[in-house]
């Protein structure tokens, strides 16, 4: 199927592993130009080895200025008509164990400066008149699921950003959420003991 990517840039966040690579590599077949953006560079240049169309990118969204880093050189080189919001998350642990400092820790990098990051490149794409952005969150926004109580708040947040974020941007772009759970594996592996 041909989506009409061929042109288009693309940022993948999250793209080292798991959804974040498959999305990313599913975007470069597509004719995409893409960015993809984590932790480890390197573990993005393996599987993208001889993808002329991938540029991975290192980006911790913990640190902003990394986070700034990145819009600036997105923004110097044309900026980004697709945006992949995906990411991994915070440890596992109940509401009540939760503290303060954790809240914020986490939030910080899995909301505000990924609402940072999309608030620097969204002008330019609005210009153009046509933009997609994806947030990847979880399950757990519509069913908490136990034990991970940072994980439930701070995506319920992404996606209350997301939706008010939609009525912003008209009627040429489009906004997506994606909510995935977890395997069996790894409800178990998270379980409380």
């Amino acid at each position: 199927m041909d989506l009409e990517l061929n042109g288009k840039r693309a940022l993948v966040l999250g793209a080292s592993r798991g959804l974040g690579m498959a999305i990313a590599k599913s975007l470069a077949a597509e004719g995409a130009t893409v960015f993809a953006a984590a932790r480890s560079r390197d573990k993005i240049a393996d599987w993208a080895e001889g993808m002329e169309n991938v540029h991975p990118v290192e980006c911790d969204l913990s640190d902003l200025a990394q986070v700034d880093a990145l819009a600036d050189q997105l923004l110097s080189d044309g900026g980004a008509d697709i945006i992949v919001n995906n990411g991994g998350g915070p440890p596992p642990g109940t509401a009540q164990a939760a503290e303060r400092g954790q809240w914020l820790a986490h939030f910080e990098a899995m909301a505000a400066n990924l609402f940072h990051l999309n608030t620097r490149l969204l002008p330019e794409m609005k210009a153009r008149g046509w933009g997609r952005i994806i947030s990847i969150t979880s399950s757990g926004v519509e069913q908490p699921i136990p034990n991970l109580a940072l994980s439930n708040g701070i995506r319920s947040a992404v996606v209350g950003w997301s939706k008010t974020l939609a009525n912003w941007t008209g009627p040429r772009f489009t906004g997506h959420l994606s909510g995935f759970g977890c395997s069996l594996d790894e409800l178990a592996r998270r379980a409380p003991s």
